[in-house]
């Protein structure tokens, strides 16, 4: 049995709400479908987002499986049932028979058995759910299928600039629109509602699986952060370079009124050696959810690079 798949989308992603190429509103950017000009490498052909999205483009791709004891000769066939790497670890233990140590058998499992999508059967519907990155509802936008419903939310391409407030949840019928345009969640109601009490009951799953059901190795704990400063004062007293954000993982975080007010908290934190500034938007809100201001990123040195799509950043250096 082999199995073959390719990377979850191509790289770049289209703000300001994933538009690269197609689309029912018309905002088409210039270049072509298939290699428009706003993104990098890669097509996605008409769907929407790209790598690292919830939206299909992210993470619908062609994948074969090759097996010649069950599929081969008039056997072998194009199937559009969804299918997701999760889903490898459940098929092969069906084929070889095998179940999971008695005392995991009650944890999580996303995936689910292929076999009767092998064997040319109609295989049952089934919920996939989607994050990127982090396990925080919106961070990263979030989505969740079941059958032909999609319920999706945010997206890495969006940002404050797109045609509607794209950070709303949505509802959409793959089966006539995976190319995701029309939003049915109003026409819809008894279905959005379903879908997201799906989504919510899944993502509960996730996180009791990480406190609960975890078997991997514990790190060793890391030294103490120093706290982020409870009442920053202002200051001027940093070089501000619009534009770039900022190498490193933060040694505190925290939300600040102003990018001078991030100066103050860098030059008040112990081992402080840059900070940066990242505006809130309502597309983007704050760390805690603030959609004026903005997150301070304290770092331990001044390293910075272009910022992010879709974000307004400021790297800061202490003088």
């Amino acid at each position: 049995m082999v199995w073959f798949t390719v990377d979850n989308g191509p790289e770049v992603n289209c703000p300001p709400e994933g538009r690269c190429g197609s689309g029912a509103s018309g905002k088409i950017p210039p270049g072509t479908l298939h290699r428009p000009a706003c993104a990098g490498p890669g097509s996605a052909g008409p769907l929407r987002g790209r790598k690292r999205d919830v939206w299909e483009g992210g993470h619908r791709v062609p994948g074969v499986v090759s097996w010649p004891a069950v599929v081969s000769g008039d056997t072998g066939r194009v199937s559009w049932d969804t299918v997701v790497t999760m889903d490898f670890l459940p098929t092969i233990m069906e084929v070889l028979g095998v179940d999971r140590p008695a005392a995991q058998r009650s944890w999580a499992i996303d995936g689910v058995s292929i076999l009767p999508i092998l064997r040319g059967e109609t295989p049952p519907e089934r919920g996939i759910g989607w994050m990127y990155n982090v396990p925080v509802a919106g961070a990263n936008g979030y989505a969740y299928r079941y059958g032909k419903w999609k319920y999706v939310s945010g997206g890495a391409s969006c940002t404050e600039k797109a045609t509607f407030n794209c950070l709303k949840p949505q509802l959409y019928d793959l089966s006539v629109d995976y190319v995701e345009d029309n939003d049915l969640a109003e026409q819809e109601p008894e279905v959005f509602a379903a879908i997201a009490a799906n989504f919510s009951a899944w993502f509960a799953s996730v996180h009791n699986s990480i406190a609960n059901e975890s078997m991997c190795a514990k790190a060793p704990p890391a030294p103490p952060s120093p706290p982020f400063p409870p009442a920053p004062q202002p200051s001027s007293n940093c070089t501000f370079v619009p534009g770039k954000a900022m190498n490193g993982a933060d040694i505190a975080t925290g939300h600040v009124d102003s990018a001078e007010m991030c100066c103050g908290a860098c030059r008040a934190t112990k081992g402080c050696g840059g900070a940066d500034f990242v505006n809130a938007t309502r597309m983007k809100p704050g760390v805690f959810g603030q959609v004026a201001g903005g997150t301070c990123h304290l770092k331990s040195a001044f390293s910075p690079k272009p910022e992010a799509k879709g974000a307004t950043q400021t790297a800061i250096r202490p003088l």
